[in-house]
């Protein structure tokens, strides 16, 4: 920024011109040297008379961000524009270019369960089943057990993208003990960036025990002679 007339500068304008995400686009600078700065829809205005290299240790801190979760990737164009009050520069223009992250995939806390030993299939809800506010992607949804002696991984009802879904899960016959299930969502979205496309939850599956009914297989009926000696029965399956 210069004043080839040496006199100071009065105002200056920073606008971004294809405003594309609306209030999620800000423009900013730090206010130094006499002179403020305001913001309102893609225009940013620095006001206060001072000297072309006040203004322009000001411009070098200016910085666009874009708080949107799913930002429209268009290369926005940035003009800028010094005044001293009578006349107005000629237009500077800064093309900034944009990059979508991809959010990290959400799915709400999921409660820990018990069961008792041979109870059959436990029916439990996954909530909360995000992207993470992107566009559309493919979202899946996966689980594992920590112990499948006693529970194998359980079963996943999902459909890509809704909100909710359902794990079935069941103890292995006659096992009782605990068991950690952990459930994966991920996105198709990928890692670029730093950006992260999984998620995690955990919970316990408590089984107890429960006292089991003793066994004895069927005994065939015997026929007895009077007066024979001692009959073995044989017993099994005790």
């Amino acid at each position: 920024v210069i004043n080839p007339y040496g006199g100071p500068v009065s105002s200056a304008t920073v606008t971004v011109t294809n405003l594309l995400d609306g209030t999620n686009e800000i423009l900013a600078v730090t206010d130094s040297g006499g002179i403020t700065s305001s913001y309102s829809a893609g225009v940013l205005t620095l006001s206060g008379s001072s000297s072309a290299s006040a203004y322009q240790t000001v411009l070098r801190t200016l910085t666009y961000n874009n708080l949107s979760s799913n930002p429209t990737t268009t290369a926005r164009v940035v003009t800028v524009t010094a005044s001293d009050g009578a006349l107005i520069s000629a237009v500077a223009t800064s093309t900034v270019t944009i990059f979508a992250l991809n959010n990290t995939p959400t799915i709400n806390a999921i409660a820990n369960q018990t069961i008792l030993e041979d109870s059959g299939v436990l029916s439990v809800p996954l909530t909360g089943i995000t992207n993470g506010g992107d566009g559309p992607q493919v979202i899946t949804v996966t689980t594992s057990s920590s112990n499948p002696t006693l529970l194998i991984d359980p079963t996943v009802v999902y459909t890509s993208a809704s909100s909710s879904g359902t794990l079935l899960l069941a103890a292995n016959p006659h096992q009782f003990g605990v068991a950690t299930v952990t459930v994966t969502v991920r996105d198709d979205g990928g890692t670029a960036l730093g950006s992260v496309d999984v998620t995690t939850r955990t919970f316990t599956v408590t089984v107890t025990p429960v006292n089991d009914r003793p066994l004895l297989s069927a005994i065939a009926d015997v026929t007895v002679v009077e007066n024979s000696s001692v009959q073995v029965v044989a017993l099994s399956g005790i």
